[in-house]
């Protein structure tokens, strides 16, 4: 590209040494518009009493955050993120992996079943969640229905009235949402991995669980460990289907920083309290962000 932009002398002149920079400019200053002035401006409202119902606001330092870790519904309601976003991606990443690797043997119909499978991720999450509300219902829901009628059930469980039932209904609801998100991911791992080894590894004895721990799960660690981790951040942002399945209870048993961050915001107006409960949900991404990074720099090492 350089002889390509030189000049009659041979010399590349100083505006086209610095034209791929000033291409850059635009991208640069949206990226800064949209992303980091807001990240930026939320740190600094973690410092301040910035409230919607005052007009004026003053530097407190760390005050919010004495106040949030002081807070036993701070805990209370960080805990119930882990258990709850972790527990929606085993179960994202378990069935998803079960799906992926079905489809990738040909089976009759492969293509049919794996675009049925990817309709439940395009479907929009305000009717996901109404529909997961109406299943749910404890007067009239299918689930208990059926629970019942197969002998599971004594009598109808209120899934969204109870703590321990509703953290399990949005556990099921996340974790079926994302099942084809990590379907497409290792389905596309898998069909990376060379044909010559599984062969070989057949013809040597290896059962098919054998194939898959020595072979298949090592090609694919990577793409596991990565699609587990935008799970996660993406979980940890989602608001829409705790809203409207449970606006985040009962009590606080189904509230995540999300729920609790838009509540503290737009509830109790305490905008520099929400800021700051928004740093720690960034910080602790950031430690994830981090562990994967070292864990992929590690294998790429070691190869």
């Amino acid at each position: 590209m350089a002889a390509a932009i030189k000049s009659k002398t041979g010399r590349i002149s100083g505006y086209e040494r610095a034209l791929p920079y000033l291409l850059l400019v635009p991208a640069f200053f949206i990226a800064g518009v949209v992303l980091i002035y807001p990240l930026l401006n939320g740190l600094r409202l973690s410092f301040t009493d910035y409230s919607l119902i005052k007009p004026s606001y003053t530097w407190i330092g760390f005050q919010n955050f004495k106040t949030i870790f002081s807070d036993p519904v701070y805990w209370e309601v960080f805990l119930n993120s882990i258990f709850i976003i972790f527990s929606s991606v085993a179960v994202q990443l378990l069935l998803g992996l079960a799906i992926a690797l079905l489809l990738n043997k040909h089976i009759p119909l492969r293509g049919l079943f794996r675009s049925s499978v990817f309709i439940i991720w395009i479907i929009p999450l305000m009717v996901v969640s109404l529909l997961w509300m109406i299943i749910f219902n404890s007067e009239f829901g299918i689930l208990n229905y059926v629970l019942k009628e197969i002998g599971l059930l004594g009598k109808f469980i209120p899934w969204l009235g109870k703590p321990w039932a509703a953290k399990s209904a949005l556990i099921i609801v996340q974790g079926w949402r994302g099942i084809p998100f990590f379907m497409v991911m290792i389905l596309a791992g898998l069909q990376t991995i060379p044909k010559d080894i599984t062969d070989a590894a057949t013809i040597d004895g290896a059962n098919s669980v054998q194939r898959f721990f020595v072979i298949m799960l090592p090609f694919i660690s990577h793409i596991v460990v990565l699609s587990a981790l935008l799970s996660i951040v993406r979980l940890f942002q989602d608001i829409t289907l705790i809203y409207i399945l449970t606006n985040g209870g009962p009590m606080y048993a189904t509230t995540t920083l999300a729920i609790h961050v838009y509540k503290e915001a737009f509830t109790t107006y305490q905008m520099g309290r929400a800021a700051s409960i928004g740093v720690t949900w960034l910080i602790f991404l950031f430690i994830l962000a981090i562990f994967y990074i070292r864990m992929v720099s590690k294998n790429e090492v070691q190869k």
